[in-house]
């Protein structure tokens, strides 16, 4: 295994075109700007919808994620396997089979603007088309 970092831009299927808070993660913060950050462990719970709760320092945080399925499946495989940028809301998740890997979520503290992808699969998978919000990336 190479000592280079990766980036999984999108554990998930989400075709999100988005990098701000509550979407994707850019590779220039992951490999670039936080990769000596010290990491803070969490525990995070789905409560509904893109809403998660994050709690780490004492209190608990409503924080928000565009593709809460990707979220959903990492928290069932390894719930205690997650951590977060100190000062930031990225929370990462540590992937624990072969191969390793990190996950980047770029959480938002408020509710999002639903998402619009004209090819949006979920994670793990969903046959194309299936799902699509109606209108496509336009809409």
């Amino acid at each position: 295994m190479s000592d280079t970092p990766r980036v999984h831009n999108s554990p998930g299927g989400v075709s999100c075109p988005k990098y701000l808070p509550g979407h994707h993660t850019h590779w220039i913060p992951v490999l670039r700007v936080y990769t000596n950050t010290p990491r803070i462990p969490i525990k995070i719970k789905h409560v509904a919808g893109q809403e998660f709760a994050v709690t780490f320092g004492g209190q608990t945080r409503r924080w928000f994620h565009h593709d809460p399925d990707a979220l959903i499946h990492c928290i069932r495989e390894a719930s205690d396997n997650f951590s977060l940028v100190k000062g930031t809301t990225f929370v990462n998740f540590n992937y624990l089979r072969e191969g390793g890997g990190v996950s980047w979520f770029n959480m938002r503290p408020e509710p999002l603007d639903e998402c619009r992808f004209p090819d949006w699969v979920p994670y793990p998978k969903r046959e194309p088309g299936e799902g699509a919000t109606e209108g496509g990336a336009n809409a």
